[in-house]
């Protein structure tokens, strides 16, 4: 080479090397591509000069970063170059066409792309400078795009942090959402980004929040399938740009997707999709404690609701006695023939109420709450029907009068009482509105007592495997060892668990934790007592069963749930027993039962020991 083409090297590199601290001020890479284009074009006094990026397969080619005529993203270049432009990509040396242009391969990463400098007739050709040319322009250009990488991503998590900070003081999903989508705003300016959620969202960012829904125009196969997988996706078509899906999961399911897209996939890094995780799972977890706080808000009010009805409605009494009660005098009071009350689970899917009368037990019953629920659901208001056959046309019906109430209870339809006589025009318009007056207030004695029973059953069950509570258990046990003459304990412990959750994940190990639960409530008897004992540990209680019939039981449970669980799982059992024949404890009966356990795993687990096995052990 020359001098003066060593030269113009030395300045290149002098150059390069100063915006290398330029970059750091500029904090973008596309302005830091621009800077060294025109430095380019003035060092060696060139028209032009603009970078274009590939795809793969080398068919299309789009501006990314251009000095002068070409707008950034444009897919039309000058038509000179444009014909064999895909020929010089395939080639590994600089090529000169007509004179005209300078075209320099720059392999950056996995991007094809490529250095274009529009030259003056009297510019040097010299094949040998201008690969030291692209030498020089490629290090550079690797420097920049790792060091903007690791520059953009410190200053997102810096602010990813600031972000979580705040929401940890909200407890206002709409809130967290503006949050999310300043954020998203601040640090992808250059793309688009949507967030589409399950739930309604009444902020002002419509345009950026919109409903998940199957039959929006916006939705596509992509995005339904990263709800549905909850699996990150990313899409980069054909001209470079890009599409980013992003789950927003939580630990009680997927509240919706993140959507970003762009128009340059070189400017969007792999390690930018952590980031983008790292956000999804951070506003899911935050929406989900805000749902949860307004869930408990909820739950809150109404239990305030139910002390208070409480104390003026049946406060005394069991949801039975209650339907009883008001069945009993609405027959009296108006000389009904047949009473029911039944909750709407479901459209179509009725559960009758115990304290209802027989008919109600009845299939030709059903005929009579579908036509019922029906109108209710088309009026809005209490039915009273003089003549049903008439809209029946069916004259077979037993029961011709009919008085039909809904149940609402915080304006909705949890319910139905339904006021039969066989003769027609039996009720009068007094009767009607007196009963509608009775439903009416017995409706919050109603859900009074049923979320008292709910709430009762909840305090002695686990609320994950669905069985009794160890407090529950140690009292039944302590009143067993009072009025029994001997009983079993089973003590089970679920093998391997850590490796369950370590491989499949804390979700399968809850649903291990239910499946051995359900395995065991139906295998033990109504009165048997089983509980979580703590953590993957449950334990059965057998009033009155033999040591030996336990140990066949603990065997069979082992068996069962090793055939039935998925992922297959197995148990470890210990099983113990105490009479009254012999002074003893329920710590003495835990504690035989867990030596039991623990000498079935060091054995080899997936086995049921008894502790007669284990003081034979002992004495050998």
């Amino acid at each position: 080479m020359t001098n003066e083409q060593n030269e113009i090297i030395k300045q290149l590199k002098g150059i390069l090397f100063e915006l290398i601290d330029v970059e750091y001020e500029i904090k973008s890479m596309e302005k830091v591509i621009h800077v060294m284009l025109q430095k380019i074009v003035t060092l060696i006094s060139a028209e032009e000069a603009f970078i274009v990026i590939s795809n793969k397969k080398l068919t299309t080619h789009t501006v990314l970063v251009s000095t002068d005529s070409l707008q950034n993203g444009s897919q039309s270049l000058p038509s000179a170059l444009q014909k064999e432009f895909v020929n010089m990509q395939k080639r590994s040396s600089m090529y000169i066409l007509n004179d005209l242009y300078a075209v320099i391969p720059l392999k950056i990463e996995e991007y094809n792309i490529t250095l274009c400098i529009v030259l003056k007739n009297d510019t040097d050709k010299d094949t040998k400078l201008w690969r030291r040319f692209s030498f020089n322009c490629v290090k550079f250009l690797k420097s920049v795009y790792n060091n903007y990488q690791v520059n953009t991503q410190k200053v997102r998590y810096e602010k990813l942090y600031k972000m979580t900070e705040k929401f940890h003081g909200s407890m206002n999903s709409d809130h967290i959402l503006e949050e999310v989508i300043d954020m998203l705003d601040s640090v992808y300016p250059n793309c688009n980004h949507t967030l589409f959620l399950t739930h309604d969202y009444q902020g002002d960012k419509k345009k950026t929040i919109r409903l998940l829904s199957y039959d929006h125009e916006e939705m596509n196969e992509d995005l339904m399938s990263v709800y549905v997988t909850g699996e990150t996706k990313i899409i980069t078509n054909s001209v470079n740009q890009f599409s980013v899906y992003a789950p927003l999961v939580g630990a009680q399911g997927t509240y919706g997707v993140l959507q970003i897209k762009g128009e340059h996939a070189f400017f969007f890094s792999k390690e930018e999709v952590s980031f983008i995780k790292c956000l999804s799972e951070t506003a899911a977890s935050a929406l989900e404690k805000a749902q949860l706080y307004l869930s408990s808000q909820r739950n809150l009010a109404d239990l305030k609701l139910i002390n208070e009805t409480s104390r003026h409605l049946n406060a005394n009494l069991r949801l039975n006695d209650i339907i009883h009660y008001v069945t009993n005098q609405i027959l009296l009071s108006f000389q009904a023939e047949e009473v029911g009350f039944v909750l709407i689970e479901q459209y179509e899917h009725y559960a009758f109420l115990k304290g209802s009368t027989s008919f109600f037990e009845e299939k030709e019953a059903i005929a009579y709450v579908h036509y019922a629920h029906k109108r209710i659901m088309n009026e809005n208001e209490a039915i009273f029907v003089n003549d049903i056959a008439i809209d029946f046309k069916n004259n077979l019906l037993p029961y011709q009068s009919m008085i039909a109430v809904p149940m609402i209870q915080d304006d909705q339809l949890k319910g139905i009482s339904l006021i039969l006589h066989t003769q027609p025009y039996f009720f009068s318009f007094d009767s009607f509105k007196l009963i509608q007056s009775i439903v009416h207030h017995s409706t919050l004695a109603f859900s009074n007592a049923m979320l008292r029973e709910e709430l009762e059953k909840l305090v002695v069950t686990d609320h994950l495997s669905k069985l009794y509570s160890r407090s529950y258990l140690d009292e039944r046990i302590y009143q067993s060892m009072l009025e029994d003459s001997h009983g079993s304990f089973i003590l089970l412990d679920i093998d391997n668990f850590k490796c369950v959750n370590d491989t499949f994940g804390h979700q399968i190990g809850d649903q291990i934790i239910i499946q051995v639960s359900n395995i065991i409530k139906e295998n033990i008897r109504a009165h048997d007592i089983g509980a979580r004992w703590g953590g993957e540990e449950l334990a059965i209680y057998l009033p009155g069963v033999s040591l030996s019939i336990a140990k066949k039981i603990a065997d069979r449970l082992v068996k069962k749930i090793a055939e039935e669980t998925k992922p297959t799982t197995t148990v470890s059992c210990g099983v113990s027993f105490w009479s009254n024949e012999t002074s003893d404890s329920m710590k003495k009966l835990f504690n035989r039962a867990d030596e039991a356990l623990y000498q079935a795993k060091r054995l080899g687990k997936n086995q049921a020991l008894i502790q007669k096995m284990l003081i034979n052990d002992k004495k050998s």
